[in-house]
């Protein structure tokens, strides 16, 4: 995974860790994650909208995750460019792995089982596992 020219997206699961503590627990980019950090984030009124679930089910807002991998050309690039005057034409794209919103709830899901196995959080109900 770690080598230059490698195609294979790299796992994600095991970078998304858990929070808090006993009942409260949760794993980053769950719901209840975006839930408990949507609170502070922004004001009460958006906040109220933004945890609504749609008439279908759904939440009104997707996760995705952009990640640009330790060995990638992107990341040396960019360092270089940090270095030498930090010219924005020098750094300002990035390849990174894009991992949608499905991708993002079978990682969750992963890192929840993960969270669960350990026997520490019983009754946690945020790490209940998604199915959206």
């Amino acid at each position: 995974m770690s080598k230059p020219g490698n195609t294979r997206k790299p796992g994600i699961s095991s970078l998304l860790e858990g929070s808090g503590s006993g009942r409260n627990r949760v794993v980053q980019m769950s719901h209840e994650w975006i839930d408990k950090n949507m609170r502070r984030a922004v004001p009460p009124d958006i906040a109220r909208k933004m945890r609504k679930k749609l008439p279908d089910g759904s939440f009104p807002y997707s996760r995705h995750i952009l990640y640009t991998p330790p060995y990638s050309d992107s990341l040396l690039t960019h360092l270089g460019a940090t270095f030498k005057d930090g010219a924005a034409e020098l750094h300002d794209e990035h390849a990174a792995i894009h991992y949608s919103a499905s991708d993002v709830r079978v990682a969750v899901n992963k890192a929840k089982l993960r969270e669960r196995k350990t026997g520490k959080y019983n009754g946690a109900e945020g790490l209940m596992e998604e199915k959206q």
